[in-house]
């Protein structure tokens, strides 16, 4: 009996309401450098040290576009320093989840769609600070619900 191998090389990376625990064991078996989408939609908050590793894993990995939805609008943990200075990131969605700093290096060089739904902003200033690391920003989306 052959033991089942991951595929070599798997750009897009789709995970729903998966077990955390298969999350980390297909990030732990990738034998590839790059991951071009990253979307992980969870019905259930995971641990603020959970998410970080995740989001690192694609921000480490040259993700184009990430895809972010915690479907809880009463948690809104901390996003990882790395996203906001992602220089290959060319499409972030965050729904739910998320509170967008006022402070902090803003390094987006490549963005060019961002989709803000439900999340959080530390300060009034938050969103023109986020705007102004995004250069060829082409539009935000239009579900902007805003919490303070």
């Amino acid at each position: 009996m052959t033991q089942w191998q991951p595929p070599f090389y798997v750009p897009n990376l789709y995970f729903d309401s998966e077990d955390e625990k298969i999350i980390n064991r297909v990030m732990l078996l990738r034998k590839v450098q790059t991951v071009h989408t990253f979307h992980l939609d969870c019905e259930i908050y995971r641990s603020a040290y959970q998410l970080e590793t995740w989001i690192a894993f694609a921000v480490i990995r040259g993700v184009q576009k990430l895809d972010l939805c915690l479907q809880d609008e009463d948690v809104f943990p901390s996003l990882p320093k790395c996203l906001f200075t992602c220089k290959t990131l060319v499409d972030l969605r965050l729904n739910s989840c998320g509170v967008i700093p006022l402070i902090g290096a803003v390094c987006l060089p490549r963005l060019k769609i961002l989709r803000l739904i439900c999340v959080q902003f530390e300060a009034d200033e938050s969103l023109p600070h986020l705007i102004s690391g995004c250069p060829v920003l082409e539009g935000v989306g239009n579900q902007i619900r805003i919490r303070y």
